[in-house]
């Protein structure tokens, strides 16, 4: 066993009462890339607030190196994630060098940074100017930078949550070796991810964490998605669709620049059409098209019945921020966009009546809430898809439906799926990673490249 440069021995965290982590032991050696699964998120906030801020806990111990976590000494961690870490509007070199706890001169030598930054970034062949502005940098470019500029900063253990939801298989597979290149110089990873993704093969150890507790830790032979499976597919709701009568309602393509058609793909009511889009090619362009901000020529929509009158519902990712209104009544969010079906700009008493009692095993007590700021996810993705049960559209869109999920609240997302499918609504979903979809899927196309 290499140097312990984390452990935890025991430990419990208590927020309001509410218990998170529970009697959480683990570690982590010095130059380690360890894996950690998330089932559900119960305890993980604390978890990384322990790593990152030295938080207090209610028992157990945390060690850092040979320090105690209630030592004044500061743990040399840091977190890389989809928020950008960087100053924006600068160069890359000033990022590495002057932006910096270190960095201590009042003058600053900009050929002198460039110089030195340029041989930074040639040593770990990562092809940028030192002179690049941060604003320019792509994904991978971005985490690259964040990458180095910790290790300068001697940070020994880095967070990696769910870089497989940001980057695509390419990006993702050229990053890869430039972490174990860190790594064998002896700085500690600990990859975050909810779902299995092709890096946890690169780790020496993976840990299933779920209820605040490692359920089960799984060594370098023994990392595969067979072994992984049973823990991810342990509470898939999978309720077949109702048997219906294929009714085409929609066809969708797409084309190079409206040269090669790329793919077509013909949705039916009640069925569930799949698009994995690892590199995000397709899914910012479609989300437009749909949103109605702009004509895309790539796209191409084709109406396949008679109906003179077709509705498009979209759900957009982060859906339970982006498309709810958390100081509104229950109700309120529920009904909202309805009046345009009904045509009717107060909704009648009635009406109300009518879906409290439609949606009442659904939605228990909860129409009585004058806010929905204290529902927790759970229930907040109820009542995104239960609109859309409400509405009833021929076709749903949903765009990256598992960010920001734990493996529970996906497999809770893949049922939600279910249940539009079973009311007949056509449903194309537009993903980078598939986290079983194929569990409801009609029809799965994959464009990784």
């Amino acid at each position: 066993m290499r140097n312990i440069l984390l452990r935890f021995e025991n430990v419990v965290t208590k927020q309001n009462g509410v218990k998170g982590l529970n009697k959480f032991s683990f570690l982590i050696g010095s130059g380690e890339i360890v894996g950690l699964v998330i089932i559900n998120q119960q305890g993980i906030t604390d978890l990384f607030d322990i790593i990152l801020h030295r938080i207090p806990i209610y028992s157990g111990q945390v060690f850092f190196g040979d320090y105690l976590n209630t030592s004044k000494k500061r743990n040399k961690t840091a977190i890389i994630d989809r928020h950008i870490r960087l100053v924006q509007g600068v160069s890359v070199a000033e990022n590495l060098f002057v932006f910096r706890e270190s960095f201590n001169s009042f003058f600053i030598k900009h050929k002198l940074l460039q110089k030195e930054a340029k041989k930074i970034l040639d040593e770990y062949e990562i092809p940028l100017l030192a002179t690049t502005n941060t604003k320019q940098l792509s994904q991978l470019e971005r985490i690259q930078i964040e990458l180095l500029k910790e290790m300068m900063a001697g940070i020994k253990l880095i967070i990696l949550r769910d870089l497989g939801k940001l980057l695509s298989y390419p990006d993702l597979n050229q990053l890869i070796p430039f972490i174990k290149r860190l790594a064998n110089e002896g700085m500690s990873f600990l990859y975050v991810d909810s779902y299995p993704d092709d890096v946890f093969s690169h780790c020496r150890r993976l840990a299933i964490y779920t209820g605040g507790m490692i359920q089960k830790i799984l060594y370098s032979e023994q990392i595969n998605k067979e072994n992984l499976l049973p823990y991810w597919k342990a509470n898939i709701i999978n309720s077949p669709a109702k048997p219906h009568d294929k009714n085409p309602i929609l066809k969708l393509s797409y084309s190079n620049k409206g040269e090669e058609q790329l793919f077509t793909a013909v949705v039916s009511s009640g069925e569930c059409l799949s698009i994995l889009d690892r590199n995000q090619r397709f899914t910012p362009s479609l989300f437009k098209l749909i949103n109605n901000q702009e004509d895309i020529e790539e796209w191409s929509i084709e109406f396949l019945s008679e109906k003179k009158n077709y509705s498009l519902f979209f759900i957009p990712e982060h859906s339970t921020q982006k498309s709810l209104f958390h100081e509104c009544s229950y109700m309120f969010n529920l009904c909202f966009l309805l009046d345009t079906k009904v045509q009717k700009n107060v909704l009648p008493a009635k009406i109300i009546r009518s879906i409290r009692k439609e949606f009442k095993r659904e939605i228990g007590s909860n129409y009585k809430l004058s806010s929905i700021s204290h529902l927790d996810k759970y229930e907040l993705l109820n009542l995104v898809y239960y609109r859309v049960l409400l509405m009833r559209p021929d076709i749903v869109f949903i765009f990256q439906p598992f960010i920001d999920l734990d493996m529970d609240l996906q497999n809770h997302t893949l049922g939600l799926i279910n249940q539009l499918k079973q009311r007949s609504i056509g449903v194309v979903v537009l993903t980078s990673y598939l986290a079983n979809l194929e569990n409801v899927s009609d029809e799965i196309i994959s464009k990784t490249q």
